[in-house]
């Protein structure tokens, strides 16, 4: 996908991902080596503390730009999913009306299935379409470290979660990746 003001380039998605695979071992190597401090000299723990936190930080130096893009990418998510999220309530409030009429006996059943037709076809395709927009807000969550602090921030406030605020204010600055791997490309 091409890059602009509306558009997201899935390569700073892949390249996250890349980068939060390539982090894992190390941190568990650095986990590991915590985990034998007492068993190595002093000198040979920081030798290899200083060479694993090395490796980290020239990972993390790599994807901070990354994680500004993602952070923009995010936002984009966000406003189409509000975008979408408002026309299914006016669709539904449309089909409501519809259902309405139909139950005071306006419209014939005939002239009801005509006029709900488009309504309830339009809900389906909404519902796809923020299912998919969803579901590509998470994979750029968690390739840009947050799975986990978003699911939990979105279960404590989700009005705050959804706002292209918030997740700029949670932003670039997470130090580690969740969920990396692999990921089918965003919408």
């Amino acid at each position: 996908m091409a890059k602009s003001e509306t558009s997201i380039d899935s390569g700073v998605l892949d390249e996250l991902n890349r980068l939060g695979a390539a982090r894992v071992p190390i941190a568990g190597w650095l986990a590991g080596l915590e985990a034998r401090r007492e068993s190595v000299s002093e000198p040979v723990y920081r030798r290899v503390r200083e060479d694993y936190s090395k490796r980290i930080d020239e990972l993390d130096r790599l994807a901070r730009p990354l994680r500004v893009e993602a952070t923009r990418a995010i936002g984009v998510l966000d406003s189409e999913l509000a975008r979408l999220a408002t026309e299914k309530e006016e669709v539904e409030v449309d089909l409501q009306e519809i259902e309405l009429r139909r139950f005071l006996e306006e419209y014939t059943e005939a002239e009801f299935e005509e006029r709900s037709r488009v309504p309830r076809e339009r809900l389906a395709e909404l519902g796809l379409e923020l299912e998919k927009l969803r579901a590509s807000r998470e994979l750029w969550l968690a390739a840009r470290g947050e799975a986990v602090a978003g699911a939990i921030a979105e279960t404590a406030a989700p009005e705050s979660a959804a706002s292209p605020e918030s997740t700029q204010a949670t932003g670039s600055s997470s130090g580690s990746w969740a969920g990396v791997g692999s990921a089918p490309a965003p919408v």
